[in-house]
């Protein structure tokens, strides 16, 4: 009798402690800004979300990813802010409205271990918190670069005159200092855009090019290639400040493991990409002189640059020591 009680208070024990795992297990709303799943930029993020499902099994867990057909992408920052969403992916740029110097992380030539370890990432880490409510988990993207892709001929930098191009936060001090005529615009739009001639040229990633169809309405990529695109990974903060250890822990060491491990290899297959697209697509390479590529070099850093001092001369000339070319 005494042993099957004793079995009976067991297996109770047994029960409640695993509803007390279940319960503690939080859910997260995630959202991305792509929602293409042939991206190579989404698909590490999706390897982060699976990581953290994995590891952090009956702790936490990131629920379906929400692109922007449901939240455009220049408002996730707001939907982390305001806790519509507990975590989100984006570039910083799309978030400028939130945290004016978020467009600092772009013309950066340090990589993610140099920033956390020369202080940037903590003065990064503080304005988001102040300003957009979010915790930064993470900063990801490798050593992918960004190119011009067009359907005009461009030889030299005389030719950005005028040049009706598809621009972002991201890069629109850099076509507007090239003397381009810039027209801010969704991802979405490009493709008709340039199939209907209402820009003649955009920037964006090889990969992305052939992910998206745009090479086909593309007929040039212009070489030399400029910035390293960014993606942060940041978190509601009431959201983060609710987790226990063990649940932050997860979140820390998966955010470090996309940042770092999944970040490796996407510079060399977005380069593979680009290969085929000249290979396979038809799309004809441009170069600039050496001379001109300088300029073009010079131009991108440097406009940008003087955009984020203009927003913060204290905080952003400090920043530009750290991080600037």
């Amino acid at each position: 009798m005494k042993l099957s009680l004793t079995v009976a208070a067991m297996a109770a024990g047994a029960v409640c402690a695993a509803a007390t795992v279940a319960a503690a297990e939080v859910n997260f709303k995630a959202g991305y800004f792509i929602s293409n799943k042939q991206s190579l930029t989404r698909q590490a993020f999706d390897s982060f979300v699976a990581k953290v499902n994995a590891d952090g099994k009956g702790a936490i867990r990131i629920g379906q990813v929400v692109g922007p057909e449901a939240i455009p992408s220049r408002q996730l920052g707001n939907a982390v802010k305001t806790g519509l969403l507990d975590l989100a992916g984006t570039p910083p740029a799309y978030m400028a409205n939130l945290v004016k110097l978020a467009t600092g992380f772009t013309p950066t030539t340090k990589s993610a271990s140099e920033m956390r370890k020369n202080g940037a990432w903590d003065i990064f880490s503080e304005l988001f918190a102040k300003q957009a409510n979010m915790h930064l988990l993470s900063m990801y993207g490798g050593d992918i670069v960004f190119h011009i892709y067009s359907n005009t001929e461009i030889k030299s930098l005389a030719d950005f005159k005028g040049l009706k191009m598809r621009t972002s936060n991201t890069y629109k001090a850099f076509f507007d200092a090239l003397g381009a005529r810039t027209l801010n615009m969704p991802r979405r739009e490009i493709f008709t855009a340039m199939e209907r001639g209402a820009v003649d040229a955009y920037a964006n990633l090889d990969s992305e090019v052939m992910a998206l169809g745009w090479f086909e309405v593309s007929k040039y990529k212009l070489l030399p290639g400029f910035y390293h695109p960014i993606i942060v990974v940041g978190v509601n903060i009431g959201k983060w400040k609710k987790l226990n250890a063990n649940q932050r822990d997860v979140l820390t060491r998966t955010g470090l493991y996309l940042e770092n491990e999944l970040s490796t290899d996407l510079g060399r297959k977005d380069r593979a990409i680009g290969d085929k697209l000249v290979s396979e697509k038809g799309m004809k390479l441009l170069k600039l002189s050496d001379a001109e590529s300088k300029k073009f070099l010079d131009i991108a850093y440097t406009a940008q640059w003087d955009v984020v001092e203009k927003r913060d001369p204290v905080v952003g000339k400090k920043l530009r020591a750290l991080i600037g070319k």
